[in-house]
């Protein structure tokens, strides 16, 4: 196949494991600078919060057993479980919460059951 003559040699593709070093090479002069860790890090620390403020709404209507056992990927008691635990400040499941109600809102928007 035509495809494999602008195959690049894995050692071009990822140095030293740096994934996206031939990206950055690349694009370097047009992006911003990287930014640092701790900026990142700061976007994502009100995530606990706002699961147990704002966004508990949509966490208790789409992480509740009854929708995620319709939806069948998960075990609904597992899930809550970790709702539980977070609600109630025995534990920080800010992210894994975050991850499985956008994938609820996401299997609910397009009908995708198991």
């Amino acid at each position: 196949m035509e495809s494999t003559r602008f195959a690049l040699p894995g050692s071009v593709k990822m140095p030293r494991l740096q994934p996206k070093r031939l990206l950055r090479a690349a694009m370097r002069g047009s992006l911003q600078p990287r930014p640092s860790r701790w900026a990142r890090r700061v976007s994502t620390c009100r995530l606990p919060r706002w699961l147990t403020g704002p966004f508990r709404p949509l966490v208790d209507e789409y992480l509740n057993p009854q929708v995620v056992g319709r939806q069948g990927y998960f075990q609904a008691d597992e899930v809550s479980t970790l709702v539980a635990r977070h609600m109630d400040g025995s534990a920080e499941h800010g992210r894994e919460l975050w991850i499985l109600l956008m994938f609820s809102l996401w299997v609910e928007e397009h009908k995708a059951y198991r």
